[in-house]
């Protein structure tokens, strides 16, 4: 054979094997590309497709960046959340949670016994129906219990949602401009009681003074990791077309407000509501709270005897009153658990979780500024091609020992988590879709490396 003609052949080959291994290096990068966007669609999946994330299949959860950042921050790492400022004190004899004037009596002897703890802010995480009470000395009773604290009190503020409403009011409200969103502000005892009106100060918003009393909405976010921060609120049925809502903020961030007007948190706050969605948080088991029983209190509090109509509840107590002085400082939550119903219990992904807790975990982390916003899509996209092209890298560099690539990528990705936690997540409270997409992205790599390399052999053989 002519030597010319040898070389002519040797080159059609090896630009016959460039060829197949450029479309397959094409046809890698675009498996790899779409293995990545698909991931990055679940990722960016509405909560509302399956409620809450948590509670989606568990391919949906694994597959799920938000996972893991839980995973990091509740289970994982060197600063796990802690309870340092709320305390929990719960409600749940049902003859107190089912009797409207009891009720009443009851709370306004809770008070006045958790008042003399010397909290700062004192939060119900429940609200004084619009409910009659007959009894006219249990009214001036609270009323006077309200006047005195020496706490700011922060109550719980019931709404309509869309959902709540039956089907024919629903529809007549939407055309009048109600949104999907949009709430209504169902009726308490503070907008039938003139005498405590002046209570909630809103002359006084302005005055730079603390109201005495404020609301903040109890409505929740589908996915509980969510921390809700206001919605759009009507006063009223009859306001809807007529009045536009307005921004309302809720328990949380009420509380906060009412704990230091100067929270940190404050400052963050207008950010975080012009983005649209509220950040995430992770949790606080419920048993790593302080608790408290409020029926304990009461029974052994200096104000037991004006509770008549409920002391014969009260083991009999010996001992002189007793002043709670644990919940000195604290931020105290009161709710309600009835474990007879189970209404306000939820499932969260450190287990089920008492709607009053649930509550406790927003304010803690809202206090101690443990929350985390998502990073934007299209830094993650450019994120994401970066460390593509890194992967692509290594591999090429050690083409003849993919093995070695493999692991220096692993140890890469793994030493690149640990500074996404601690720097990203930790520090500047933002959190990225990379860990599951990233490793995908190496295995598919390191596949297509050995396919190189066995295509390359066989092409050697069939040659000799």
């Amino acid at each position: 054979m002519h030597p010319m003609h040898s070389r002519d052949t040797e080159s059609q080959r090896w630009s016959h094997l460039k060829t197949i291994l450029s479309a397959r290096q094409l046809w890698a990068i675009f498996l790899s590309l779409v293995s990545f966007l698909f991931l990055f669609a679940i990722d960016h999946m509405e909560e509302e497709s399956c409620r809450a994330e948590f509670a989606c299949p568990w391919y949906r959860q694994v597959l799920s960046s938000s996972f893991w950042y839980q995973v990091a921050v509740t289970n994982a790492g060197l600063n796990k959340p802690e309870n340092s400022h709320v305390a929990l004190v719960i409600i749940q004899d049902p003859l107190v949670i089912g009797n409207v004037c009891l009720k009443r009596s009851f709370i306004a002897n809770l008070l006045r016994t958790l008042d003399d703890s010397r909290s700062n802010t004192i939060v119900f995480d429940l609200w004084i129906s619009s409910d009659r009470c007959a009894d006219e000395e249990t009214n001036k009773d609270l009323v006077s219990a309200l006047e005195q604290a020496h706490a700011r009190l922060v109550f719980g503020q019931p709404a309509w949602s869309t959902v709540n409403l039956v089907p024919n009011e629903r529809e007549v409200l939407r055309r009048k401009g109600l949104q999907e969103t949009d709430l209504i502000l169902k009726p308490t005892f503070f907008d039938q009681d003139t005498r405590i009106a002046h209570l909630l100060g809103h002359d006084q918003q302005d005055s730079g003074k603390h109201p005495r009393v404020t609301t903040g909405l109890v409505t929740l976010n589908l996915d509980n990791r969510r921390i809700p921060l206001g919605w759009d609120a009507f006063s009223d049925r009859d306001s809807v077309g007529h009045k536009p809502p307005l921004p309302t903020e809720t328990l949380a961030v009420a509380s906060v407000r009412a704990y230091n007007r100067d929270d940190p948190f404050l400052s963050h706050l207008p950010a975080l509501v012009k983005a649209g969605k509220d950040p995430f948080t992770s949790f606080i088991r419920e048993d790593k709270f302080l608790r408290k029983s409020a029926e304990e209190l009461v029974c052994k509090g200096p104000y037991r005897d004006r509770l008549k109509q409920w002391q014969e509840r009260c083991p009999s107590i010996s001992q002189s009153p007793q002043i709670p002085v644990d919940l000195h400082n604290r931020v105290i939550v009161v709710g309600q658990v009835d474990v007879d119903q189970d209404l306000d219990m939820h499932d969260t992904v450190v287990g089920r979780m008492s709607g009053v807790a649930l509550q406790g975990n927003y304010i803690e982390a809202l206090l101690s500024l443990r929350y985390f916003r998502r990073v934007h899509p299209l830094i993650e996209l450019l994120i994401a091609v970066v460390w593509f092209w890194f992967i692509d890298f290594i591999f090429k560099k050690y083409a003849d020992r993919p093995l070695h690539a493999l692991l220096v990528c692993a140890f890469a990705n793994v030493v690149a988590w640990v500074i996404v936690y601690h720097l990203v997540i930790l520090e500047l409270r933002y959190y990225i879709s990379m860990l599951v997409p990233s490793f995908l992205m190496i295995a598919a790599r390191f596949i297509w490396t050995f396919d190189i390399r066995e295509h390359r052999r066989h092409s050697e053989l069939h040659e000799a």
